[in-house]
């Protein structure tokens, strides 16, 4: 019987040690990262790949076992998209690589390339925003959102309408 008990733990350790054998580690660096990378090709810190969009792509591909691991001293902008998990004996592990201080991760999105439209409007676009933005920051401070940007106002910044019909139109000059 208990040699039993020992061939059954000794088939368990090699299961998991095969496991462990076929996890990938897949790096991610802002700076020198290409998303056109193959996931071989990821599987090195030479050459990783570079956005967290990248990362929600492939997550789905994940096995148990893997690792993603973010270059130290960098800023990684957008949010994670966990669409898949390991197993309590295999998780999906993220981390870091490399000196320095941990990697930042940030749904802030620094926007470019804005174009004025005229009247002190100005738009810039933002594939990465998805359907809603939570907050805008100018100048490192926090903007309030719907109001114009002189929230000291006695109205507080709000727009005051002239009049509205229901709640398709509104009448304003």
């Amino acid at each position: 019987m208990r040699s039993h008990i020992i061939i059954a733990i000794a088939l368990l350790s090699a299961m998991f040690y095969c496991n462990l054998a076929k996890a990938n580690t897949y790096y991610f660096s802002n700076t020198i990262g290409d998303d056109s990378r193959s996931p071989i090709q990821a599987q090195s810190k030479i050459s990783p790949w570079k956005s967290i969009n990248k990362l929600n792509e492939f997550f789905p591909n994940l096995k148990p076992g893997d690792s993603i691991l973010f270059k130290s001293g960098e800023t990684f902008y957008g949010s994670i998209k966990v669409a898949k998990s390991g197993s309590s004996i295999l998780p999906i592990v993220i981390s870091s690589y490399g000196k320095g201080r941990k990697p930042v991760i940030t749904g802030v999105v620094p926007l470019k390339n804005w174009i004025h439209r005229g009247n002190n409007i100005w738009e810039s676009k933002c594939d990465s925003c998805g359907g809603s933005v939570n907050i805008a920051i100018t100048n490192n401070r926090l903007q309030p959102i719907g109001r114009y940007p002189n929230s000291n106002e006695s109205n507080g910044g709000y727009l005051t309408l002239k009049s509205h019909i229901g709640l398709s139109q509104i009448n304003d000059n």
